[in-house]
């Protein structure tokens, strides 16, 4: 004989998640917030997600999943697939600010992480890496994306402030400093913009790519 239908499963808890992180993006959730999101006792959801890094760990594949891994694949060229990707899941991640730790909390090893990572080796060795060589590049990559998401997380305009406002505060600042500070305050007040990101990753390709080959 069957028990009763289960009213949770671990989609619905992600997208509580989410719905925190939407109303307020720089916050982590708790496991206690989750819960009375969907309604239940924090106890409930240990069925599905026994702990606090289980919880991060289903919230990090549904971020690798939004940033849409099965683009690393094919049907453009293997470079524009990395970067593509690259720039996606910063996107995604700086959109909820508050998700970016749940990357440092526990491995990467769900089915997504693992798309990733094989695609990401899949286009590196098309580059013309070695396997070894695609396997350190398509770390580096990892590592690139996941802390450019957290300078850029920590330097988010507070409240009541513009992007813009910001970025000429830290260009004021940086112009007042030493002289090669001073004479790279314009470049430097934007290290953390999405252009900064795509010229690191593009560098970041080419080291690989010239040295490795």
């Amino acid at each position: 004989m069957k028990g009763p239908k289960r009213s949770l499963d671990v989609s619905k808890i992600v997208n509580a998640v989410m719905e925190l992180l939407d109303e307020e993006p720089a916050a982590a959730p708790t496991l206690r917030g989750v819960a009375a999101r969907l309604g239940v006792r924090p106890n409930t959801l240990y069925t599905y997600v026994p702990d606090r890094v289980a919880l991060e760990g289903v919230v990090v594949e549904h971020l690798l999943e939004l940033a849409g891994p099965a683009a690393l694949a094919g049907g453009t060229p293997w470079r524009e697939r990395i970067t593509g990707y690259a720039l996606r899941l910063r996107a995604e991640l700086l959109s909820r600010p508050g998700v970016v730790p749940f990357f440092f909390s526990g491995p990467m090893n769900g089915p997504n992480a693992v798309m990733v990572g094989e695609g990401l080796l899949a286009a590196f060795t098309e580059g013309g890496l070695r396997p070894d060589d695609a396997a350190r590049a398509a770390y580096a990559v990892i590592v690139h994306v996941l802390g450019s998401a957290a300078l850029a997380a920590a330097d988010l305009p507070g409240p009541g402030t513009s992007e813009a406002e910001t970025l000429e505060a830290r260009r004021t600042a940086l112009a007042a400093g030493p002289p090669l500070t001073a004479a790279t305050a314009a470049t430097a007040a934007a290290w953390n913009s999405p252009e900064q990101a795509e010229w690191g990753i593009n560098r970041l390709i080419d080291g690989c790519v010239r040295s490795l080959r």
